[in-house]
């Protein structure tokens, strides 16, 4: 399960069961700073949708002989 995953998993216990960060971290062996861990990037979304765009509209050409 990759670190992402656990982390979700981890504020679903939380908020489900009630208990603190430190413990969630621990019940699914999961270092705690992990859990502290917030991203700084921009996320550029109008990028990746212009992206996404131009993906679909590409046309792969067959080079066959």
């Amino acid at each position: 399960m990759k670190p992402r995953q656990k982390c979700r998993l981890a504020r679903w216990a939380q908020q489900t069961h009630g208990i603190g960060r430190r413990r969630s971290a621990r019940l699914l062996n999961l270092a705690w700073s992990t859990l502290q861990y917030r991203s700084r990037k921009d996320p550029q979304e109008a990028l990746r949708r212009r992206l996404r765009e131009l993906a679909s509209t590409h046309v792969a050409m067959d080079i066959g002989g």
